[in-house]
């Protein structure tokens, strides 16, 4: 039985309790106030207990039961950011699994992607995709978050921590890093690669959209492996063309409590020592992926473990929320 499954039958059984005292306490209340009236004449009458005060005292009780049950879940909420093309669909059966535990999920759908596909326009850049999560963040009023963030998402929950820092309790990499201040996004990629997306913006994406590619080049710039069939079908089915201003406009970081928080990196296409050697290297590229609040986790697959490794991915995750160290996983499901 898992953390969280034993948390909520604590908690049942506590809500039992309570009920079980509650009734108690109204049948000892009845025969107080039979008790208190004079048996016989002559005898002097035993001062019945106010019901007022059971009342307050049932009160205070259901309030300490709360705050057990509260205390025994610890539940966790995680705001999920697909990386370029998915939107929040990408996330169901994570989502699943976090909320099957007792756990709060909220995958989230930048604006012109997804379901929300209607308000693609050439104005979306970097910025808009970084207020969505702020805006979802501060209207749902969640607080003590685990913000995740895939490829491309890399920025954008970057970009969201060094606004709301606050509200976040930790950062999640998942198959990505953070770039640093003043980084665009299509100046990354190899000179050859680049030219390539920026003629497919061109050309099939009215200069303003970056189409997904075939799979041929997907595969190039990101692994497919385990992902089967019937998720490739998926994927290309649900794909949006991902607003190019995204890819263009430099990230703006401007506050150092986004540092401090701390950050878990999870390496599906890159093992950790191909991570430690890019720290090695000194490039500032890689500068933001040092530094003592860092932890990284292997979970081998392809650079899509939403679909590849759902399951096991949820389980890493379900872990966050334990002061055990996240472990490196190097199985195969």
């Amino acid at each position: 039985m898992s953390v969280a499954a034993l948390g909520m039958a604590v908690a049942y059984l506590l809500i039992i309790v309570a009920g079980a005292i509650r009734a108690i306490l109204v049948v000892i209340w009845f025969f107080g106030e039979t008790a208190g009236a004079a048996t016989s004449i002559g005898d002097k009458p035993t001062p019945a207990r106010p019901l007022r005060a059971c009342v307050v005292e049932e009160r205070v009780r259901d309030d300490l039961v709360r705050r057990s049950i509260k205390e025994v879940l610890r539940m966790t909420t995680y705001v999920l950011v697909g990386g370029a093309w998915l939107g929040g669909w990408c996330w169901q059966r994570v989502a699943r699994r976090l909320r099957d535990e007792g756990h709060d999920a909220y995958p989230v759908t930048l604006t012109g992607l997804g379901e929300r596909a209607h308000l693609a326009s050439p104005r979306i850049d970097l910025d808009t995709h970084i207020t969505d999560v702020v805006n979802i963040v501060k209207f749902e009023d969640l607080h003590d978050l685990v913000l995740l963030g895939h490829s491309y998402a890399g920025l954008v929950v970057t970009g969201a921590a060094d606004r709301i820092p606050e509200r976040i309790s930790e950062l999640v990499y998942l198959d990505t890093a953070p770039l640093p201040d003043g980084a665009i996004l299509i100046e990354t990629f190899p000179p050859e690669a680049r030219r390539r997306i920026e003629s497919q913006v061109e050309e099939f994406g009215d200069g303003w959209t970056f189409p997904m590619p075939s799979w041929e080049e997907l595969a190039n710039m990101a692994s497919l492996e385990e992902v089967d069939d019937d998720h490739l079908r998926l994927l290309r089915s649900r794909a949006v063309a991902q607003p190019f201003g995204t890819y263009t406009q430099p990230l703006r970081l401007t506050n150092p409590a986004r540092e401090a928080l701390p950050k878990l990196g999870i390496l599906c296409s890159f093992s950790l020592a191909q991570v430690q050697e890019m720290i090695a290297s000194g490039q500032p590229l890689f500068r933001e992926l040092s530094g003592p609040n860092w932890r990284f986790v292997e979970l081998p697959t392809g650079h899509w473990p939403m679909f590849s490794r759902p399951e096991d991915l949820g389980e890493i995750l379900l872990e966050l929320p334990s002061e055990e160290p996240v472990r490196s996983d190097t199985r195969r499901s």
